[in-house]
């Protein structure tokens, strides 16, 4: 049959498959995954750092509040010292969670290696197979995005979002 040419939007292990040769010849140790609709004021230097300095295979940073409504939000369970310990997938809960901004920083090595692996099993979700499935095999941790945050997942939070940046407040936490 013929590849296909379009992406299911929550594809994302056949996405970064398709791209592998790119990120195969990139001379840089790090990937660093972001989705579009994320926006928040991160200091990727902290994030880095962090990364570092717990040793982890994959961080991720996450907000804390109300998860957002887009398929496949990960709400995350961490310990004491920001180790990821749980991941639950599409929580449907009014109660403030710490949920994934959709930024992940992983070595360019390991997401070859878990891309590869995955798409040799045929898994097809990222979050499930290689987050989930991963939690008591590998180093995840959870950095905090501090500050102001939000997530588009719609028309309306795309509204709500500009509406909330019109307080002082969150435009200068967004862009200072």
């Amino acid at each position: 049959t013929p590849r296909q040419t379009e992406l299911d939007a929550n594809d994302r292990i056949e996405a970064l498959n398709r791209i592998m040769d790119f990120i195969s010849h990139s001379k840089q140790e790090y990937v660093l995954l972001v989705d579009s609709n994320v926006i928040c004021n991160i200091d990727l230097s902290k994030l880095f750092n962090f990364h570092e300095e717990k040793n982890a295979d994959i961080t991720i940073a996450y907000a804390n509040g109300k998860a957002p409504k887009l398929e496949r939000t990960m709400a995350l369970s961490l310990d004491e010292n920001d180790k990821l310990t749980g991941v639950g997938i599409d929580v449907k809960t009014d109660s403030d969670v710490n949920y994934s901004a959709n930024i992940i920083l992983i070595r360019k090595a390991l997401l070859e290696r878990l891309i590869n692996e995955a798409i040799s099993l045929n898994h097809k979700d990222f979050e499930t197979d290689l987050v989930q499935g991963n939690v008591n095999k590998l180093n995840i941790y959870g950095f905090e995005a501090t500050g102001y945050s939000a997530i588009i997942e719609s028309m309306e939070s795309y509204f709500k979002t500009n509406m909330e940046l019109l307080n002082p407040d969150n435009c200068d936490d967004l862009f200072n």
